[in-house]
């Protein structure tokens, strides 16, 4: 029945009032796309539980000269326990996640993703989904926190409890860390994150949960306050992450 309601909705709203693609342009032929078309959907790697990936990170290692017993090595020190992403950040996945930050809205392509690639790693959820706190400044200037409209969504389809409140930002990193390198980008997170809400963490297997993987270090300083707190075991969900 919803199969039918969207395909009716495509049919007749699309010819209406088309929508291009955020990246190439092309007409989008079906509202669950969201922003991108089928053809760069199509072209985005998302994993399917075959490739090498490094077993902590989730860093794509086919090409590189890396162990799949030793990981990447660029994630040893981090403080989280594993992550793994939907895919690489590139066409459909990319054009997603940039939307996300402006409308709270996961259509129905990537909604397909999430759900596969949660089902190929259930261990990865664990008691808690915690998104990773936007600063109250971009926070007011969002509206929302595009982590929490992702970790709402894993909640539902997990079962399992979002807590939005014990992990909180003191300070706002910049929209400058694009140009980072590793080392700026750990130090630009380092001390911003703090726990407010210590016995609602003890004991606990936290997962937390962002939009993208860069280098890591938002996640790692996540987890490791969530584990001064008593975490058991932090790990991580992103929608996707860079190369």
């Amino acid at each position: 029945m919803l199969e039918t309601l969207k395909n009716i909705l495509d049919i007749f709203i699309v010819p209406i009032a088309p929508a291009y693609c955020g990246l190439c342009g092309e007409c989008i032929d079906s509202l669950s796309l969201g922003k991108a078309c089928r053809g760069c959907w199509s072209s985005t790697r998302i994993f399917n539980g075959d490739e090498a990936l490094c077993p902590k990170c989730g860093r794509y290692l086919v090409g590189r000269r890396l162990s799949l017993v030793h990981g990447c090595r660029l994630c040893r020190g981090h403080h989280y326990d594993a992550a793994i992403s939907c895919g690489i950040y590139e066409y459909g996945l990319a054009v997603s996640v940039i939307h996300l930050k402006t409308e709270s809205h996961i259509p129905g392509a990537l909604l397909t993703v999430i759900e596969s690639r949660l089902n190929q790693n259930q261990e990865i959820v664990g008691d808690l989904l915690i998104p990773v706190p936007l600063s109250r400044g971009r926070f007011f200037e969002r509206g929302f926190n595009q982590a929490e409209v992702i970790a709402r969504l894993v909640g539902r389809i997990s079962s399992k409890a979002v807590d939005s409140k014990s992990l909180i930002r003191r300070g706002n990193t910049g929209m400058h860390r694009v140009a980072m390198d590793r080392t700026a980008r750990k130090k630009s997170v380092e001390s911003i994150f703090s726990v407010v809400r210590p016995k609602m963490i003890d004991g606990k297997h936290v997962t937390l949960i962002d939009d993208v993987l860069t280098s890591g270090a938002t996640l790692s300083a996540c987890a490791e306050e969530l584990k001064k707190a008593g975490a058991s075991r932090v790990t991580a969900f992103t929608i996707a992450r860079t190369r």
